[in-house]
């Protein structure tokens, strides 16, 4: 052994490997916080229309696994909102395109009647509340 070797610093290499195998494991770590991706474009945003509605309705549970309260009004409003987005876009969208927004509005609306008769309480969305003015 030579007396330059004792003076020279250890280096140790075995935290490059590992700061390189964390680096690794990051974006499969990041993507399952995220959570599903939508896709961009048109199908994702009806799918966060549909999403959205279907939390509102109490199918699909919040991401952190909370147990969201049914709001039927504000499911209704989800609902209006994709018809909305079907008629603006009526002539405009590829026929799969327009047959996803026509299949997702039916089934929308069909789980909405049920999940009205379920609770009982709620109006019906045709019908409109009255108002309390009173006109001259």
């Amino acid at each position: 052994m030579n007396a330059s070797d004792d003076n020279r610093p250890h280096v140790d290499e075995d935290w490059k490997r590992q700061v390189e195998t964390e680096r690794a494991k990051q974006p499969e770590a990041q993507e399952e916080l995220d959570g599903p991706v939508l896709l961009p474009g048109f199908e994702g945003l009806v799918q966060m229309i549909v999403m959205q509605a279907l939390m509102l309705l109490g199918v699909l549970g919040s991401p952190d696994d909370e147990e969201v309260p049914v709001d039927l009004g504000s499911a209704r409003v989800m609902i209006d909102m994709l018809e909305t987005v079907q008629e603006k876009t009526q002539g405009n969208l590829s026929a799969e395109e327009a047959e996803m927004v026509k299949q997702h509005l039916m089934q929308l609306r069909m789980l909405f009647v049920q999940v009205q008769s379920q609770l009982g309480s709620a109006p019906a969305p045709s019908e409109p509340k009255k108002s309390n003015i009173v006109l001259p």
